[in-house]
């Protein structure tokens, strides 16, 4: 039995989500496919697609590295900071 059986448009309500948003590994064979096999506009809309993830593993790496820093320059502040702090017994 369905929980907006008989309800209109605007009384039917979510129910739960399934995220099928695919994973980039998964859409590596068939942005190949697509440059091996396809027509020239599925060549076109893979090879951007590439260029597209590339950008993004760029940026993602780019904000990994700044991460790193931060860390970095945090740890080495705490590790010369902390002992002025603690209380000598």
């Amino acid at each position: 039995m369905s929980i907006n059986k008989g309800l209109e448009p605007s009384e039917k309500k979510l129910v739960g989500y399934v995220d099928m948003t695919p994973k980039w590994e998964e859409m590596v064979d068939i942005l190949v496919g697509f440059v091996e096999h396809g027509d020239a506009n599925q060549q076109s809309i893979a090879r951007d697609e590439i260029r597209r993830m590339a950008r993004a593993a760029d940026a993602y790496n780019s904000m990994q590295n700044k991460i790193t820093e931060v860390i970095e320059a945090t740890t080495e502040s705490l590790v010369q900071t902390l002992p002025r702090l603690m209380p000598r017994k």
